[in-house]
């Protein structure tokens, strides 16, 4: 707060401003800041009296990772039948440091990857919100029926999954 300021003269002021956890950083890794300087003499041209100034703030990442595991329905030891039905559990951890959302799984080798819900929400998003925050862990199942060609090629069956997500 400046008591007075004569013509050609500056001053320089510090403010210190804490951004809460709330604060989104999901599109942009800076905050942009607005200052407006206001008097009882008026400046034809306003734009003297406002000034914007661009903060850095931490990085953002948005990085997921996904550990997949699998078991035979009929709890079996080894495929070796065209009746094996693998189920698959994948849980997807966001290993970034901001919410991640529209989280999908894939997989090129099942076709009903579906989320574990809980009511509308995946079982893992504790607060509710339809991100995958850096403390969830959110789960998916899929099955994959073993085929005679598997069995023939004697071959161990391997697949990858894969997650996505977009901004939040």
């Amino acid at each position: 707060n400046l008591t007075s300021l004569s013509q050609g003269e500056s001053q320089l002021l510090h403010v210190t401003v804490i951004v809460n956890d709330t604060a989104s950083t999901s599109s942009a890794a800076d905050l942009m800041n607005t200052v407006t300087v206001t008097s009882i003499t008026t400046d034809p041209d306003t734009a003297n009296n406002t000034n914007t100034e661009s903060t850095d703030l931490i990085t953002v990442i948005k990085t997921l990772h996904i550990e997949k595991s699998a078991t035979l329905a009929d709890g079996g030891e080894k495929a070796d039948s065209t009746d094996d039905l693998i189920n698959y559990r994948m849980e997807v951890t966001n290993t970034g440091n901001t919410a991640i959302a529209g989280v999908l799984v894939s997989d090129a080798f099942t076709s009903n990857e579906a989320p574990v819900l809980a009511g509308i929400y995946n079982i893992g998003d504790l607060d509710e919100d339809s991100l995958l925050d850096v403390d969830e862990v959110w789960l998916y199942t899929a099955s994959h029926q073993v085929t005679q060609e598997e069995l023939d090629s004697g071959a161990p069956i391997v697949n990858t999954a894969v997650a996505s997500g977009m901004d939040a």
